[in-house]
C-alpha cells in the first residue's frame, strides 16, 4: 500500500490525462513517425519509372482526353483541351523526362492527366498511371544520384516499397517542370 491519501476525482482525471498524453508523445518517436515527415507525394508511373508530385502542387487527376496539337510546340506538348471551361495545355511527362515507356507501352496511350496547380495556362501532365499518394523524403539528392530520368526536373530520390518489390522514386520540381513546359519557344531562326 501506499501512504498517498485518495486524490479528488478530478485531479484523478487530470493525472491520468497527463499520463495518456505523454504515452501517445511517446508513441509518435518510432520509425512511422520518421516516415510521416516527408512530404505527401502523388506517385505516378511512366513505363517502369516512379515518379513523385508534390500533393502540394497538384489540383486534380482525370482521365486523358485528345488533344489539339500546338503548331511549335516543344515536342512534350501534346496540345490544348477543354476542362472546366477553361483551356488547358497537355503535356508528356515522359517525352519531358527523357524516359523511355516499357515495351508494350503506348507513346500515344492514353494514360492520365494529372493537373497542376498554379499554372497559367493550366497544365496537365500525362503520366501512365497513378500508384499512390505516400509521404516521401528524399533520401539522396539529384545530384548524388547521377541518374537520368529527369534529372534536370528533380529534387532527389526516394525508396518505395511496391507490391513488385522495392522501387526508387524521383521526386520532381512541379515549378521548373511548369516553366520547362509552359515557357515560350524561341522562333524559328531567332
Amino acid at each position: 500500500m501506499t501512504d498517498e491519501a485518495p486524490l479528488p476525482q478530478s485531479d484523478r482525471r487530470a493525472r491520468i490525462l497527463d499520463e495518456r498524453t505523454r504515452e501517445l508523445a511517446r508513441r509518435r518517436i518510432g520509425p512511422r513517425a520518421a516516415a510521416a515527415h516527408g512530404e505527401a507525394h502523388l506517385v505516378c508511373s511512366l513505363g517502369r519509372n516512379h515518379v513523385g508530385l508534390p500533393v502540394a502542387s497538384v489540383a486534380g487527376v482525370l482521365p486523358a482526353k485528345p488533344c489539339t496539337p500546338v503548331p511549335g510546340a516543344p515536342p512534350a506538348v501534346l496540345g490544348v483541351f477543354g476542362h472546366e471551361g477553361r483551356t488547358a495545355t497537355a503535356a508528356d511527362l515522359a517525352t519531358a523526362l527523357g524516359v523511355a515507356r516499357a515495351a508494350n507501352g503506348d507513346p500515344g496511350g492514353a494514360g492520365v492527366f494529372v493537373m497542376l496547380k498554379g499554372a497559367d495556362p493550366r497544365l496537365a501532365l500525362r503520366v501512365d498511371s497513378v500508384q499512390t499518394v505516400e509521404p516521401l523524403a528524399a533520401s539522396e539528392p539529384a545530384e548524388a544520384m547521377g541518374r537520368d530520368g529527369g534529372s534536370a526536373f528533380a529534387v532527389g530520390y526516394a525508396p518505395l516499397a511496391t507490391p513488385s518489390g522495392p522501387a526508387i522514386v524521383t521526386l520532381l520540381d512541379a515549378e521548373r517542370l511548369v516553366r520547362s513546359l509552359l515557357s515560350p519557344s524561341p522562333a524559328p531562326g531567332a
